[in-house]
Protein backbone atom coordinates (compact mmCIF):
# COMPACT_ATOMS: atom_id res chain seq x y z
CA UNK A 1 0.00 0.00 0.00
CA UNK A 2 1.31 3.45 -0.97
CA UNK A 3 0.03 6.73 0.50
CA UNK A 4 1.05 9.86 -1.42
CA UNK A 5 1.76 12.95 0.71
CA UNK A 6 3.37 15.18 -1.94
CA UNK A 7 3.14 16.99 -4.29
CA UNK A 8 -0.03 18.70 -3.12
CA UNK A 9 -2.00 17.67 -6.22
CA UNK A 10 -1.53 13.99 -5.31
CA UNK A 11 -1.72 14.24 -1.52
CA UNK A 12 -4.13 11.64 -0.16
CA UNK A 13 -3.89 9.31 -3.15
CA UNK A 14 -3.61 5.65 -2.13
CA UNK A 15 -2.56 2.64 -4.20
CA UNK A 16 -3.15 -0.91 -2.98
CA UNK A 17 -1.63 -3.98 -4.68
CA UNK A 18 -2.28 -7.64 -3.87
CA UNK A 19 0.69 -9.65 -5.11
CA UNK A 20 0.80 -13.42 -5.61
CA UNK A 21 3.68 -15.88 -5.76
CA UNK A 22 2.84 -17.02 -9.31
CA UNK A 23 1.77 -13.95 -11.26
CA UNK A 24 1.14 -15.92 -14.44
CA UNK A 25 -1.48 -18.07 -12.73
CA UNK A 26 -2.79 -15.33 -10.42
CA UNK A 27 -2.19 -11.81 -11.81
CA UNK A 28 -1.82 -9.02 -9.28
CA UNK A 29 -4.89 -7.07 -8.21
CA UNK A 30 -4.62 -3.31 -7.77
CA UNK A 31 -6.87 -0.44 -6.67
CA UNK A 32 -6.53 3.33 -6.43
CA UNK A 33 -8.23 5.88 -4.19
CA UNK A 34 -8.32 9.36 -5.77
CA UNK A 35 -9.09 12.13 -3.25
CA UNK A 36 -10.44 14.40 -6.01
CA UNK A 37 -13.27 12.01 -6.82
CA UNK A 38 -13.34 10.27 -3.41
CA UNK A 39 -13.73 7.00 -5.26
CA UNK A 40 -11.90 3.68 -5.16
CA UNK A 41 -11.41 2.07 -8.57
CA UNK A 42 -9.69 -0.98 -9.96
CA UNK A 43 -6.34 -0.36 -11.60
CA UNK A 44 -5.82 -3.37 -13.90
CA UNK A 45 -2.88 -1.82 -15.77
CA UNK A 46 -0.45 -1.73 -12.82
CA UNK A 47 1.82 -4.41 -14.27
CA UNK A 48 4.62 -4.98 -16.76
CA UNK A 49 5.78 -1.68 -18.35
CA UNK A 50 3.13 0.59 -16.78
CA UNK A 51 4.95 3.84 -15.76
CA UNK A 52 5.62 3.97 -12.04
CA UNK A 53 6.64 6.94 -9.94
CA UNK A 54 7.24 10.63 -10.70
CA UNK A 55 8.28 11.41 -14.25
CA UNK A 56 7.62 7.88 -15.49
CA UNK A 57 11.33 7.06 -15.16
CA UNK A 58 10.72 3.39 -14.35
CA UNK A 59 8.22 0.66 -15.01
CA UNK A 60 6.21 -1.32 -12.49
CA UNK A 61 8.33 -4.41 -13.14
CA UNK A 62 11.58 -2.43 -12.67
CA UNK A 63 11.10 -2.54 -8.88
CA UNK A 64 13.77 -4.55 -7.01
CA UNK A 65 15.55 -4.61 -10.44
CA UNK A 66 12.78 -6.93 -11.62
CA UNK A 67 9.46 -8.02 -10.20
CA UNK A 68 6.31 -9.37 -11.80
CA UNK A 69 5.19 -11.92 -14.34
CA UNK A 70 8.00 -13.41 -16.44
CA UNK A 71 5.89 -14.58 -19.38
CA UNK A 72 6.65 -11.79 -21.87
CA UNK A 73 10.39 -12.55 -21.97
CA UNK A 74 12.53 -15.56 -22.79
CA UNK A 75 15.10 -15.93 -20.02
CA UNK A 76 18.59 -17.38 -20.05
CA UNK A 77 21.62 -17.46 -17.79
CA UNK A 78 24.92 -15.92 -18.85
CA UNK A 79 28.31 -16.72 -17.32
CA UNK A 80 28.78 -15.55 -13.77
CA UNK A 81 30.75 -12.28 -13.60
CA UNK A 82 32.85 -10.33 -11.16
CA UNK A 83 31.79 -6.68 -11.30
CA UNK A 84 31.78 -3.65 -9.04
CA UNK A 85 28.38 -3.27 -7.38
CA UNK A 86 26.91 -0.95 -4.69
CA UNK A 87 27.73 -2.57 -1.34
CA UNK A 88 28.10 -1.42 2.29
CA UNK A 89 26.51 1.89 1.31
CA UNK A 90 26.08 3.22 4.85
CA UNK A 91 27.07 6.77 3.84
CA UNK A 92 24.12 6.88 1.44
CA UNK A 93 21.78 6.74 4.47
CA UNK A 94 23.71 9.24 6.58
CA UNK A 95 21.67 12.12 8.11
CA UNK A 96 24.68 14.39 7.43
CA UNK A 97 23.97 14.05 3.70
CA UNK A 98 20.77 16.05 3.12
CA UNK A 99 18.76 15.67 -0.08
CA UNK A 100 20.05 18.89 -1.63
CA UNK A 101 23.61 17.59 -1.27
CA UNK A 102 22.78 13.99 -2.13
CA UNK A 103 20.63 14.43 -5.23
CA UNK A 104 23.06 16.07 -7.64
CA UNK A 105 22.23 16.50 -11.36
CA UNK A 106 22.27 13.29 -13.46
CA UNK A 107 23.17 10.92 -10.59
CA UNK A 108 23.44 10.55 -6.83
CA UNK A 109 26.43 12.32 -5.29
CA UNK A 110 29.41 9.95 -5.79
CA UNK A 111 30.71 10.89 -2.32
CA UNK A 112 27.78 8.95 -0.84
CA UNK A 113 28.33 5.81 -2.94
CA UNK A 114 30.58 2.82 -2.29
CA UNK A 115 31.29 -0.18 -4.54
CA UNK A 116 32.82 -3.63 -4.04
CA UNK A 117 33.96 -6.31 -6.47
CA UNK A 118 31.43 -9.16 -6.23
CA UNK A 119 30.52 -12.30 -8.11
CA UNK A 120 27.10 -11.93 -9.67
CA UNK A 121 24.62 -14.19 -11.37
CA UNK A 122 23.66 -12.72 -14.75
CA UNK A 123 20.17 -13.33 -16.19
CA UNK A 124 19.05 -11.97 -19.57
CA UNK A 125 15.45 -11.58 -20.71
CA UNK A 126 14.63 -11.21 -24.43
CA UNK A 127 11.16 -9.95 -25.38
CA UNK A 128 9.17 -12.70 -27.08
CA UNK A 129 7.90 -12.12 -30.64
CA UNK A 130 4.42 -10.61 -30.57
CA UNK A 131 4.63 -9.50 -26.94
CA UNK A 132 4.45 -5.85 -25.86
CA UNK A 133 6.92 -4.08 -23.59
CA UNK A 134 9.03 -0.91 -23.85
CA UNK A 135 12.13 -3.04 -23.17
CA UNK A 136 13.37 -5.36 -25.88
CA UNK A 137 15.99 -6.85 -23.58
CA UNK A 138 16.88 -6.65 -19.91
CA UNK A 139 20.03 -7.90 -18.17
CA UNK A 140 19.92 -8.47 -14.41
CA UNK A 141 22.95 -8.73 -12.12
CA UNK A 142 22.18 -10.54 -8.86
CA UNK A 143 24.24 -11.05 -5.74
CA UNK A 144 25.84 -14.51 -5.80
CA UNK A 145 24.92 -15.29 -2.19
CA UNK A 146 21.39 -13.92 -1.89
CA UNK A 147 20.17 -13.73 -5.52
CA UNK A 148 18.97 -10.20 -4.70
CA UNK A 149 19.04 -7.80 -7.66
CA UNK A 150 21.94 -5.32 -7.58
CA UNK A 151 22.03 -3.87 -11.10
CA UNK A 152 19.84 -3.92 -14.20
CA UNK A 153 20.49 -2.77 -17.77
CA UNK A 154 17.37 -2.31 -19.86
CA UNK A 155 17.45 -1.93 -23.66
CA UNK A 156 14.84 -0.51 -26.03
CA UNK A 157 13.27 -2.40 -28.93
CA UNK A 158 16.16 -1.28 -31.21
CA UNK A 159 18.79 -2.75 -28.88
CA UNK A 160 20.04 0.58 -27.48
CA UNK A 161 20.71 0.96 -23.76
CA UNK A 162 17.65 2.80 -22.42
CA UNK A 163 17.69 2.64 -18.63
CA UNK A 164 20.17 1.40 -16.05
CA UNK A 165 19.23 0.82 -12.41
CA UNK A 166 20.94 -0.09 -9.14
CA UNK A 167 20.24 -0.98 -5.52
CA UNK A 168 22.45 -0.09 -2.57
CA UNK A 169 23.19 -2.74 0.06
CA UNK A 170 23.96 -2.28 3.75
CA UNK A 171 24.79 -4.50 6.70
CA UNK A 172 21.52 -5.05 8.57
CA UNK A 173 22.92 -5.65 12.03
CA UNK A 174 19.61 -6.74 13.53
CA UNK A 175 19.14 -9.62 11.04
CA UNK A 176 22.15 -10.13 10.82
CA UNK A 177 23.06 -10.03 7.15
CA UNK A 178 23.28 -7.83 4.06
CA UNK A 179 20.10 -6.33 2.66
CA UNK A 180 18.92 -3.83 0.03
CA UNK A 181 18.21 -0.18 0.79
CA UNK A 182 18.00 2.59 -1.82
CA UNK A 183 16.81 1.95 -5.38
CA UNK A 184 18.10 4.30 -8.09
CA UNK A 185 16.60 4.35 -11.59
CA UNK A 186 18.40 6.16 -14.43
CA UNK A 187 16.62 7.10 -17.67
CA UNK A 188 19.40 7.82 -20.19
CA UNK A 189 17.07 9.48 -22.71
CA UNK A 190 15.57 11.97 -20.31
CA UNK A 191 18.90 12.40 -18.49
CA UNK A 192 17.03 12.04 -15.23
CA UNK A 193 16.87 9.61 -12.32
CA UNK A 194 14.66 8.59 -9.44
CA UNK A 195 15.84 7.49 -5.97
CA UNK A 196 13.50 5.52 -3.71
CA UNK A 197 13.55 4.74 0.03
CA UNK A 198 15.68 7.69 1.13
CA UNK A 199 15.78 8.28 4.90
CA UNK A 200 18.49 10.96 5.27
CA UNK A 201 16.16 13.72 6.46
CA UNK A 202 13.98 11.44 8.58
CA UNK A 203 14.36 11.42 12.35
CA UNK A 204 15.71 7.92 12.72
CA UNK A 205 15.03 4.82 10.61
CA UNK A 206 11.59 4.06 9.12
CA UNK A 207 8.99 3.33 11.77
CA UNK A 208 8.02 -0.33 11.97
CA UNK A 209 4.75 -1.23 13.62
CA UNK A 210 5.73 -4.32 15.58
CA UNK A 211 2.17 -5.51 16.16
CA UNK A 212 1.44 -5.42 12.43
CA UNK A 213 -1.85 -4.62 10.77
CA UNK A 214 -5.08 -6.63 10.66
CA UNK A 215 -5.90 -8.30 7.35
CA UNK A 216 -8.79 -5.94 6.69
CA UNK A 217 -6.41 -2.97 6.66
CA UNK A 218 -5.17 -3.99 3.20
CA UNK A 219 -8.57 -4.06 1.53
CA UNK A 220 -10.16 -1.79 -1.09
CA UNK A 221 -12.88 -0.82 1.38
CA UNK A 222 -10.22 0.68 3.69
CA UNK A 223 -8.48 2.87 1.08
CA UNK A 224 -10.81 5.83 1.55
CA UNK A 225 -10.12 6.02 5.29
CA UNK A 226 -6.34 5.75 4.72
CA UNK A 227 -6.43 8.57 2.16
CA UNK A 228 -8.24 10.90 4.57
CA UNK A 229 -5.58 10.62 7.27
Amino acid sequence: MLLFTAPARESGKVVLVHEYANLEQSPRNAWEYMPGTRRVRRAPTIAYDFPDGPGGLRTVDDALMFIGATDRFTWKMEEQREIFVPYNNNALDSPTMNYAKLLTPNHVNPDAMRYELHRCWVVVGILKPGERHIYGKRRLFMDEDSWAGLLADNYDRQGKLFRTNMRSFVDLYDMPGMGPRVEIYHDLRQKAYQANNLINEMKGPPRIVSEGWPDNFFTPSNLRSVGKR
